[in-house]
């Protein structure tokens, strides 16, 4: 079963998103208990989304309809782009290899997911993004619990303005939930290509997103032989390599800062 549901939710429930609700009525009915996998391209690999550090692996921004959708025991896995380009400026085509594949263990409101987050003794603590924190650990600025809800105004919470900005802020709370896993894997720029016999139909290839369930029997067939090959290859809970961009984002964040300036600066949002 495909589907692709961003363009369905984008313009419904903002209201309920903003709050940081979980499980809303009248999304997708969920009855059963069977296990659904979500495939999508990994456009842009930062480390932000998803974010693999400090022992779990968490995405909390961007993808909003995967985010709304999967529940406890889902899969979720990221494939590359085509013509990611790397340090030294050249192309490298990453697609149709795993970045990541994460089970789902948790699933938190935004809201949850925050205050979760500023708890002292969490386990979740260095999602918080910092700029100046350990200044020679570049993950410190990929945290993505980016949206604060102890500064809200008009019931909007505040953004940790690291990466994203205000423009990515419909999307990201559109979301509703972040996705926790300590069941994962993590390839990075280690992308790894997947030798299964039907990998085209677990292969996401444009934009958006695909889902298997496996209630289906071709789609089990297909989740039980990309699982297999998973598990039986690699470490789970692994870091297995760098984010492919994560030599590139303090110019992304100054290209983001400047760019949400210039709209501001000529009322462009309006």
């Amino acid at each position: 079963m495909r589907i692709n549901e961003d363009i369905f939710f984008r313009k419904r429930d903002w209201i309920v998103r903003i709050l940081g609700k979980t499980n809303v009525v009248g999304e997708i009915s969920r009855n059963s208990k069977n296990m659904k996998l979500f495939s999508y391209i990994v456009a842009n690999d930062y480390g932000l989304a998803p974010n693999p550090f400090w022992n779990s692996l968490t995405l909390a921004v961007c993808k909003p309809a995967i985010r709304r959708t999967a529940t406890k025991n889902d899969w979720v896995i990221g494939t590359g782009s085509k013509n990611v380009i790397d340090k030294n400026g050249h192309k490298v085509d990453h697609s149709g290899k795993l970045v990541f594949a994460m089970q789902v263990d948790k699933v938190l409101s935004l809201a949850e997911y925050d205050e979760h987050c500023k708890t002292l003794r969490s386990d979740l603590k260095y999602k918080l993004p910092h700029n100046n924190l350990f200044k020679n650990d570049w993950r410190h600025k990929v945290g993505d619990n980016i949206y604060d809800y102890s500064n809200c105004s008009k019931n909007i919470p505040g953004l940790r303005k690291v990466i994203h900005t205000e423009e990515d802020k419909e999307r990201d709370l559109g979301g509703l939930n972040a996705l926790i896993s300590k069941h994962f894997y993590y390839f990075g720029n280690s992308t790894k290509k997947i030798p299964i016999t039907n990998v085209v139909d677990l292969l996401k290839m444009e934009q958006g997103h695909l889902v298997l369930d496996d209630c289906i029997e071709k789609d089990k067939i297909v989740i039980s032989e990309f699982l297999s090959w998973l598990k039986d290859n690699f470490i789970e809970n692994k870091v297995y390599d760098n984010p492919q961009l994560y030599w590139d984002i303090d110019n992304l964040i100054i290209k983001k800062k400047r760019c949400h300036k210039l709209k501001k600066a000529f009322n462009l949002d309006n």
